[in-house]
């Protein structure tokens, strides 16, 4: 054997030990959110940077396709391992038309209005939206009434006959609009002093569905830390001052899982009803707070979207933290984050849902 071949073997063998070592890294931030943050709150920051050793993985597999197929096995094990969570955070399905008869649902972080120029002569724009797209159902967060809220109201009666919004003391108000009448409603205290989650209870043509509309924890991150992570991202900037984002993320995602929980205990409380949750969790597809959420839930997105779904826009960062959910019942379809809207710091996540026909005895 030659003396370059011997080398070309050795430096081979070398990607191929790195290759191995971002498996384990991906394996380990993938999985990093099956584990509760109020135990090891570093382990969901972790899975913040899962995207990192997916694309080397990605990248290991071309160039062993092309440079040495024989060692294609070791990215495809990797993407086999991880291939539940990659389906959580990536989903790529078949698209499949919403049946007749279905429910079109809508969830929203509407940012307080702040970045739509409402007046109290003229709707803004993201209520001229609600009405054109025609949900039967729109959940939305961070809802504030102000001096343009009764106009806002009455464009939206058109279409939504019934409205609720949950407001409580030195909270941030929620809001549900209907095509559909709303039973009841009630708070569901997640032990938040500024975010708030209530289900509605709707007679849909006879039967209840219990929609839970929620706004979980957020970072508090400061606008000047966000900038620093768009400069970073944009590689404006070398680095940045990481010990006080970080702290801030471990506060949230610990937070965040017990209110994920409390929510959840509610839904297991409700199984025997059909149930959809939606809202901005604040938390990606692999995090606890998500990992809990659907342990009785289905994640819409999941089973019937394309890509990676980012619904967060603002300031480099770029993540799905808007979802909807559904009960066993349900059926989801055609579930997209319209990101032609931009209105607000979210993007607007829709879904049609079809509830299930009970087999016949």
């Amino acid at each position: 054997m030659s003396g370059i071949r011997k080398f070309s073997i050795f430096i081979f063998r070398i990607f191929a030990a790195v290759n191995i070592v971002v498996i384990v890294a991906m394996c380990a931030m993938g999985y990093a959110g099956m584990v509760s943050p109020e135990k090891h709150p570093s382990y969901e920051v972790l899975t913040l940077f899962f995207p990192i050793p997916l694309v080397i993985n990605l990248v290991f597999l071309v160039f062993w396709l092309f440079i040495r197929r024989r060692y294609m096995w070791i990215p495809i094990l990797g993407l086999l391992l991880c291939l539940p969570v990659i389906r959580s955070y990536c989903p790529l399905n078949i698209p499949q038309k919403a049946p007749e008869g279905s429910l079109k649902i809508m969830s929203y972080n509407v940012c307080y209005f702040t970045m739509d120029k409402e007046t109290i002569v003229t709707p803004g724009k993201l209520a001229k939206y609600i009405v054109e797209e025609n949900a039967d159902v729109v959940c939305l967060q961070e809802y504030k009434e102000n001096k343009c809220d009764s106009l806002r109201k009455r464009h939206l009666a058109f279409v939504y006959p019934y409205s609720e919004i949950l407001n409580e003391p030195r909270k941030e108000r929620i809001a549900i609009y209907s095509k559909y009448p709303i039973l009841k409603k009630e708070v569901i205290h997640v032990d938040t002093s500024t975010n708030t989650t209530g289900a509605f209870y709707l007679d849909i043509d006879g039967d209840t569905l219990i929609v839970i509309n929620s706004h979980l924890e957020s970072t508090k991150l400061t606008e000047g830390e966000k900038d620093e992570i768009d400069d970073f991202v944009k590689r404006k900037r070398g680095s940045i001052d990481e010990q006080p984002i970080a702290e801030k993320l471990k506060s949230s995602a610990a937070k965040r899982a017990r209110q994920a929980q409390i929510v959840s205990d509610y839904i297991k409380n409700h199984q025997n009803s059909s149930i959809i949750f939606c809202g901005d969790i604040n938390d990606t597809p692999i995090s606890y707070t998500h990992h809990v959420l659907t342990k009785h839930l289905s994640d819409c997105y999941t089973r019937t979207g394309i890509g990676p779904g980012f619904s967060h826009r603002s300031k480099g960062i770029y993540v799905r933290i808007d979802n909807i959910l559904c009960s066993d019942d349900i059926e989801p379809f055609e579930c997209k984050i319209n990101t032609n809207i931009e209105y607000s710091d979210h993007y607007p996540i829709i879904c049609s849902l079809k509830k299930r026909q009970k087999p016949q005895k």
